[in-house]
């Protein structure tokens, strides 16, 4: 009972829940489209980096302390990389689900529970069909999934190219450098990018444009007679 009050009195804020309901739309495919678009911006980093690892790697011209130094230097930017684009997967997964439920109260009104509905077909009998059949699995946390276990491809890199790890030894003040700026940036990718839910007070300033001064230029043409 509780929640339908709540329900009536959502709609109530909107002076027009129909055209509310096709921006909330609107939002919703466009959070989708920029979901993968930042997924592809991403992968083209890690993709990167993983290359430059893999052939710093195969390099065998390179010292050991100069091939450590480069592969714990680009463990440390997988690490940074792939740890932003799992809080970019589930920020974006955020503002997603956001518009959906706006979506999900608004249809009511003038759709019907459209979004809220789903069809699907009788289960399939056999082996066969069952390995082509759809299943119910969400793609944005199957791509959440992915860029978690890359996070943890990339720590696993990293522990390699520390490898062997010598606490007696001189300290090797490039890896040192790096892993802390690593632990840095990822300190303040987590905790200085909330996004800002309190109530905005803005300040309003507006310019005026004032006149002090006009002077106007008249030019008599005595006309030929």
């Amino acid at each position: 009972m509780q929640s339908k009050q709540l329900h009536k009195k959502y709609k109530k804020r909107f002076k027009d829940p129909e055209k509310a309901l096709e921006y909330a739309l609107d939002a919703r495919k466009f959070e989708i489209e920029l979901y993968w678009k930042r997924a592809t911006y991403f992968w083209a980093f890690i993709a990167i980096t993983f290359v430059a690892f893999l052939t710093v790697q195969a390099n065998d011209k390179l010292g050991i302390n100069k091939k450590g130094d480069l592969s714990v230097f680009l463990s440390c930017i997988g690490v940074l990389f792939s740890c932003a684009w799992l809080l970019v997967n589930k920020a974006s997964k955020y503002w997603q689900e956001n518009w959906e439920n706006q979506v999900f109260v608004l249809e009511d009104i003038s759709l019907g529970p459209l979004y809220k509905s789903t069809l699907k077909r009788p289960k399939e009998k056999g082996f066969i069909d069952t390995l082509y059949c759809p299943v119910e699995k969400s793609v944005s946390k199957i791509n959440m999934a992915i860029s978690l276990c890359v996070v943890i491809m990339w720590l696993g890199f990293l522990v390699y190219s520390l490898n062997p790890i010598c606490f007696s030894c001189e300290i090797n003040w490039p890896r040192l450098v790096a892993i802390i700026t690593m632990l840095v940036l990822l300190l303040f990718l987590v905790f200085s990018t909330n996004t800002h839910l309190e109530d905005y007070h803005h300040e309003l300033r507006v310019q005026k444009s004032i006149i002090t001064d006009l002077t106007v230029s008249q030019k008599k043409h005595n006309g030929s007679r």
